[in-house]
């Protein structure tokens, strides 16, 4: 069992899906703030990755909601963006407009992969590039995050990882801006570079983030 299923000293759960969406909606007049959505295939790192960035930001909560049974989702508000990913990867008719219900009021796109799970490249191509046509997401800058969660050795190179996901072709061509890079949950190397990146395609800061920006 991965941690982003089963640690969650973090969260409050709510069972309702609508309690959620309704809560988001009621802002009222204030300027939400930027939504970014967390995706990647089971055991990528996503849920780590929030859990880290709520020890760094000092926020409250990790806020869990159920629409369904056996899918979860999980918003993180920082000072500047709100956080939301999910714990179901599949991509059935049911959950995938339950994604796209979420993908609306989104701004910008992390995909995380395991860059130790080799094997798996295939399929998180595939799933990014199935995720990338839905019409909610279209022109949203896309960061990726190459995971090395245990710090190995064996992980694949940002340049394996941009290879083996096809990016140059199913990202391009979506006409977005995009970034890769290979960092760690562990240790949180790196994923600040990546979401100072995201912040100036946001126009939330003039920090570029390095020089990973593409078309």
């Amino acid at each position: 069992t991965t941690s982003e299923t089963k640690n969650k000293n973090h969260c409050s759960r709510v069972s309702s899906f609508w309690l959620f969406m309704g809560a988001s909606s009621s802002q009222g007049s204030r300027k939400p703030k930027p939504q970014v959505v967390i995706l990647g295939l089971q055991g990528a790192g996503k849920f780590t990755l929030m859990q880290a960035m709520l020890a760094q930001s000092g926020a409250k909560e990790i806020v869990t909601t159920r629409p369904v049974i056996g899918f979860e989702v999980y918003s993180l508000k920082l000072n500047d963006l709100e956080l939301i990913s999910f714990s179901n990867g599949h991509l059935d008719g049911v959950l995938m407009n339950l994604y796209r219900a979420f993908f609306k009021p989104t701004s910008a796109l992390v995909w995380m992969v395991d860059s130790t799970d080799k094997k798996n490249f295939k399929e998180s191509r595939e799933r990014l590039e199935k995720f990338l046509s839905c019409s909610e997401l279209d022109g949203h800058p896309l960061l990726v995050l190459a995971n090395n969660k245990q710090d190995s050795d064996e992980a694949s190179s940002v340049n394996e990882v941009t290879e083996a996901l096809h990016l140059a072709e199913i990202v391009v061509s979506t006409g977005r801006n995009w970034c890769i890079k290979d960092c760690s949950t562990k240790n949180m190397t790196k994923i600040d570079e990546g979401f100072n990146w995201l912040r100036k395609e946001l126009k939330l800061t003039g920090d570029n983030g390095g020089e990973e920006n593409k078309r």
